[in-house]
C-alpha cells in the first residue's frame, strides 16, 4: 500500500498526528491492488488497530454507499 496510500497502522497514526475528531476511511473493499492476500485485508488491519486504541466511537468504517451523519 506504501507506493500510492497509507497504510492502516499510518492512517491511525495521521488521525492522531492532527488531532481529528472523527476519521472516516475511504476506499476500503471497492479495489484490489494484487498486492494484499485478499481485498479487505486494510480493513481487517484497521479493525484491529481500532480495537487496540480504543477508538470504535472515533473511527467509523462504513459500508459501501453508506452515510454518517454526526449529531454534534
Amino acid at each position: 500500500m506504501q507506493r500510492v496510500h497509507v497504510d492502516p497502522k499510518e492512517a491511525v497514526q495521521i488521525f492522531e498526528d492532527v488531532r481529528a475528531k472523527i476519521m472516516i476511511p475511504m476506499h476500503h473493499r471497492t479495489f484490489f491492488q494484487g498486492l494484499e492476500p485478499t481485498p479487505g485485508y486494510a480493513q481487517d488491519i484497521l479493525e484491529k488497530v481500532i480495537e487496540k486504541n480504543g477508538y470504535r466511537d472515533r473511527i467509523r468504517i462504513l459500508e459501501i454507499g453508506k452515510q454518517w451523519i454526526s449529531d454534534q
